[in-house]
């Protein structure tokens, strides 16, 4: 943790009595993990070797004044390590330190680094303000209670909106297709009334004779579908045009007048069936 670090503008180089520069910033994290430490309940979070150099000069001063002033096994607590090194092994003594004992050994006696402890005390005390830990074992259930009820409210309301959103995807799928087939319907429609609208409007006609063969009772002639057309008061039997009512049904035509040999002139009209119109005219009226 003492090691030096380049100066920047958030972090602020600190020197140590034992000669040597560390991080404003590195101390602050520090100072905090060992106070949220404390808070979880462990008696002894501070390692002497880590905080030492910044009230002393030497470990062997911090060592003889620990045992000094403070009391093993209230304020700190030491046991052996043996380490191994590239020959043989060294036994080395190991302190632990409490909170307050660290504080009253080493922090208080450089006042740039208190001052940073104490932010990060403060800090800490406003984070307990906000989410206090349970101080027995029913405070720790009902918390743990709480959590777990506001989990499960969450993942409810995770699974509603999901369900949501599944019956929305669901529902556009369903508007989707239902248009695709409305889309369908209107194409087919629209080549029914195209085909309609063309053998509606066609210009075929036919004749008399071509009108009665094509009739059920094929049999009827020509003479007699004429005759039928004026009884049934189709043709006019005078001109032997249509009716107007009937005039979109028929097409009459007037060939070139001719004299016969009695020198009289006639121009008898020729009567036309319309091959879609007029055959189903005829089919309603005589089928």
């Amino acid at each position: 943790m003492m090691d030096s670090q380049p100066a920047t503008p958030q972090h602020q180089v600190i020197q140590l009595p034992n000669g040597h520069p560390t991080n404003s910033a590195k101390l602050q994290r520090y100072f905090t993990t060992i106070l949220q430490a404390e808070r979880t309940g462990e008696l002894f979070p501070v390692l002497l070797d880590h905080v030492w150099p910044i009230g002393y000069a030497r470990k062997d001063g911090a060592v003889k004044a620990l045992r000094s002033k403070f009391t093993e096994g209230h304020d700190y607590q030491s046991y052996r390590r043996v380490e191994g090194r590239e020959v043989g092994a060294t036994t080395v003594e190991i302190f632990q330190l409490s909170i307050s004992c660290a504080e009253y050994l080493v922090v208080r006696g450089n006042r740039e680094v208190f001052e940073l402890y104490r932010q990060a005390r403060q800090a800490i005390q406003q984070m307990v303000n906000t989410h206090p830990l349970p101080t027995n074992y029913a405070d720790a259930l009902r918390q743990l209670a709480e959590k777990v009820e506001n989990n499960e409210k969450l993942e409810q309301q995770l699974q509603q909106e999901t369900r949501r959103a599944e019956a929305a995807f669901q529902e556009s799928q369903r508007v989707m297709q239902l248009a695709e087939a409305a889309h369908q319907v209107i194409q087919q429609q629209a080549e029914s009334v195209a085909i309609a609208d063309f053998l509606t409007a066609s210009n075929e006609l036919l004749t008399l004779q071509q009108a009665a063969n094509m009739l059920p009772n094929s049999r009827i002639g020509q003479n007699k579908l004429y005759k039928l057309l004026i009884e049934r008061d189709v043709v006019i039997k005078k001109s032997g045009t249509p009716y107007a009512k009937y005039k979109d049904y028929f097409e009459v035509k007037y060939p070139k007048p001719h004299i016969n040999e009695y020198g009289r002139t006639h121009c008898r009209p020729r009567l036309y069936v319309k091959a879609v119109k007029g055959m189903a005219l005829l089919r309603r009226l005589l089928g």
